[in-house]
Formats: C-alpha cells, structure tokens, sequence
C-alpha cells in the first residue's frame, strides 16, 4: 500500500493541478467514481509564503 500511495502522490506532484491529479490517480484505481470534478482552464498558480 505505501508503494501505491507513492506512486500516487509522485505522479500527483509533477502535474499542474495537484487535486485533480489525484482524483485520476483515485479513478485509476477504483475510487471517487460518483465525484463529479469541473474542468479546470485555469494555470497553476505558484504559492507565496511570505
């Protein structure tokens, strides 16, 4: 299982939208298949901490 949720999160982590790559990644393996996801248009926008 931990080699699973790796593979998730490392595929999830090189993708623009973090969220809906993970919901693939869910649907990829049997999960979240009633959860309805809108189409993002939008860039992925860079995070400031400061």
């Amino acid at each position: 299982m931990e080699a699973e949720v790796r593979d998730i999160l490392t595929r999830a982590a090189t993708r623009p939208h973090i969220g809906l790559a993970l919901a693939q990644a869910a649907r990829e393996i049997g999960g979240m298949s009633e959860l309805q996801i809108p189409e993002r248009t939008d860039p992925a926008r860079v995070v400031d901490f400061e």
